[in-house]
């Protein structure tokens, strides 16, 4: 939840630039063709599709109309409203006929704004921009496409974008599509090129993106609409977009199983990072697949210290990892059955369906008198790995995140400025910096990794891990952004809904999504000093179902309510008991 709230003032900053960019863009595109140092007739075509293709996007984050062609206004409002609306499939006549191999229609479903993206105006004007641009392909078999986007790749140098659009620190990890970046044009633009120059360029990077494409693994997810899947031919894999999402591991794997016709699961995501129990749910070709991802992605990994120089996504994926590493010899007895794993297994994709989310996108010695028992305020979960990597992934995310200016001050719109009736905090002026909540959630970790080695060891808490653990639900509450007693005006902002593959065809478009519910009590019986003791502790819910309807969160949270409200899976078996009515209370104290 911390990386989500950080993450939105990241593209709370994206959203205010976006629309300058993109205009001055296409200013930089017009020059240039008027140069006329690229064969004219081309290149006027080229700033057309150009138009149409930056244009709606531009028009959906407040720009004028005035600034395109005027025979082009008609179209590019059209497709505004299209994207605004959501809810057709179709292809624009001007990308041509329906290709089955590249393209068949696109999906204008997907432009309706979820996540953290729906609570905002602007960041669901900024999410329906930025899908639509990743949505357009630039196919290099089609002249007219491949035109378009050499003319973009000139312009963003000539007008000096380079630095606008860079990505900055790469929190995901790398892009999967070709963007303008991976046209490297060898050109001496003081002298005009002829149709025959020209022609031979195109042909010389044709070349070059081949390679690309084999050599560093693009373009190998497919979500365009299209009959043939990610096998297709080289050919219908050479296009561009403007904004590539980035491709994840659990995608990839996701691709894999597609290809093989195989439907996509959550347990093959717990599977690939060792959960066990989930491999024994899946069929044997599942597994040959899962286990083949996992090792691509250990010989990719496999210099430790590098590791921690790529993109947080596989970090974290690293982190969940270490929920199913096989419990220590000093381990709990519960923690070697099957009711743990299954709760790891819960756990660890809980996370993962929360990060999707996020990208669109965590005492003393007891003694006893006189048959009178003092039982220590709480135990940990017995895996310092876990903790000791999710340190590190924390302690490296601030760093990236600090670099990339996303803890700098920010002037707030007037929907986010406190109300006059919300709840004051307690002994505080202000809440916690985003910075700070991180470097509090570094410090939990870091305090939890040593006592979880302690408490492995049978080493008594002091005095100071006492107070840490009575106080650590609320420590844990300001991180997730529950400050003061915000208890008096209690959330209920756990559920989280995300699409995570789609399947389309005549009859059906069908999603498959992952989602959390609200967490949930879960109960242990913790050894301790020759007798048990009845521990309390917290699990996020997750679910995954076939959907039709893309869900906003308070959307899912309805249906979470309803009598249609979906399974907990199957595989909780009977370690999980129906889920009850949400209780409304303080989010860290029952």
């Amino acid at each position: 939840m911390l990386f989500e709230d950080t993450f939105r003032e990241l593209e709370f900053r994206k959203a205010s630039l976006l629309r300058g960019q993109l205009e001055r863009w296409l200013v930089a595109a017009r020059k240039f063709v008027d140069q006329k140092l690229l064969p004219p007739n081309r290149m006027e075509t080229a700033l057309r599709h150009d138009q149409l293709v930056l244009g709606p996007a531009i028009i959906l984050l407040g720009g004028s109309l005035e600034q395109f062609d005027t025979a082009l206004r008609e179209e590019i409002s059209s497709q505004a409203e299209k994207i605004r609306l959501a809810a057709t499939v179709e292809l624009p006549v001007w990308l041509g006929s329906p290709d089955p191999e590249s393209l068949l229609a696109l999906d204008y479903q997907r432009c309706k704004p979820v996540g953290f993206y729906a609570g905002s105006e602007k960041l669901a004007a900024y999410f329906r921009a930025v899908r639509w641009l990743q949505m357009i392909p630039f196919r290099c078999s089609r002249d007219t496409e491949f035109d378009a986007i050499i003319l973009l790749r000139i312009a963003l140098v000539r007008a000096d974008l380079d630095e606008d659009f860079a990505s900055g620190v790469h929190l995901i990890g790398p892009s999967d599509d070709l963007t303008v970046d991976d046209l490297h044009l060898r050109l001496n633009l003081n002298q005009p090129l002829d149709e025959t120059e020209y022609r031979t360029l195109l042909s010389e990077q044709r070349v070059m993106l081949a390679r690309e494409l084999v050599e560093n693994r693009r373009c190998v997810i497919n979500s365009d609409l299209k009959l043939k899947s990610s096998v297709g031919s080289l050919a219908s894999k050479l296009s561009f977009r403007v904004f590539s999402p980035a491709r994840t591991l659990d995608a990839e794997l996701f691709q894999r199983l597609i290809d093989q016709r195989r439907k996509p699961q959550g347990l093959a995501v717990a599977a690939m990072l060792g959960s066990t129990l989930a491999e024994k749910q899946l069929a044997t070709d599942e597994v040959n697949i899962v286990r083949r991802v996992r090792e691509d992605f250990e010989a990719e990994y496999k210099d430790v210290e590098l590791f921690w120089y790529v993109s947080i996504y596989p970090r974290y994926l690293h982190v969940l990892s270490a929920l199913f590493l096989p419990p220590s010899d000093a381990a709990p007895a519960f923690m070697k059955g099957e009711a743990w794993s299954a709760k790891s297994c819960q756990t660890a994709l809980s996370g993962w369906a929360q990060l999707r989310h996020t990208f669109t996108l965590q005492a003393k010695s007891n003694a006893n008198f006189t048959g009178l028992v003092a039982v220590p305020p709480g135990f940990i979960e017995d895996n310092p790995e876990f903790f000791a990597r999710m340190a590190r992934l924390i302690d490296k995310s601030h760093d990236a995140l600090l670099a990339n200016g996303c803890f700098e001050p920010r002037a707030q719109e007037e929907s986010e400025k406190p109300k006059a009736n919300a709840p004051v905090l307690i002994g505080e002026d202000d809440p916690p910096s985003l910075s700070q909540r991180w470097q509090l959630l570094g410090r939990l970790a870091h305090s939890l990794e040593a006592m979880s080695h302690k408490q492995l060891r049978r080493q008594p808490w002091t005095i100071e891990e006492e107070y840490f653990l009575r106080g650590y639900g609320s420590r844990l509450a300001s991180v997730m952004g529950y400050f003061g007693n915000s208890w008096l005006s209690p959330k209920d902002d756990a559920p989280r809904w995300v699409e995570v593959s789609q399947e389309i065809d005549a009859q059906h478009n069908v999603s498959l999504a992952v989602a959390i519910g609200r967490p949930r009590f879960f109960y242990v019986l913790y050894p301790w000093n020759g007798m048990q003791v009845l521990c309390t502790g917290s699990v996020l819910q997750y679910y995954e179902y076939d959907s039709a309807q893309r869900l906003t969160d308070v959307e899912w949270k309805n249906l979470l309510d309803s009598a249609a409200a979906p399974r907990l899976p199957s595989w909780l078996g009977s370690q999980m008991s129906a889920p009850g009515k949400p209780v409304q209370t303080h989010p860290l104290r029952p």
